[in-house]
């Protein structure tokens, strides 16, 4: 009987050995990760001073339906821009790299029918 008890707390006492252990690699490996994102962040192309905006074709930002305002540079995050719609309080950040415009086009069809939000639509409006 002894002998069970003994082994028991051997058991116990090896697993609590390699739980502390697994738990101190994994919060190893987290802060290793957290660091290896910022170091990323900061070498992005979005985090140099001298990133800008590019003046592309997007119908939105060419006729000022939206404006885009780049954030401030934080090492800690992904650089993120800051959209606004010029005919309501709609606004909101996005992260700058993956930027889509797709979902501001819906939001001028949802709440802003009668403005045209591509060429199209402002052909058909011109003709009426």
């Amino acid at each position: 009987m002894a002998s069970n008890a003994s082994s028991s707390q051997q058991t116990s006492l090896a697993s609590s050995i390699i739980l502390d252990h697994t738990s101190q690699s994994t919060q190893q490996y987290s802060q290793q990760n957290s660091q290896l994102s910022s170091q990323q962040n900061i070498n992005s192309r979005y985090n140099n001073p001298d990133f800008q905006l590019k003046d592309n074709d997007i119908y939105i930002f060419e006729n000022s339906l939206f404006t885009r305002i780049l954030q401030p540079i934080d090492h800690t995050k992904e650089r993120e821009l800051l959209i606004q719609c010029i005919t309501c309080s709609y606004k909101k950040i996005e992260k700058v790299a993956g930027f889509q415009s797709l979902n501001y086009v819906a939001h001028y069809k949802r709440k802003h029918p009668n403005i045209a939000h591509n060429k199209e639509l402002e052909k058909i409006k011109q003709l009426k």
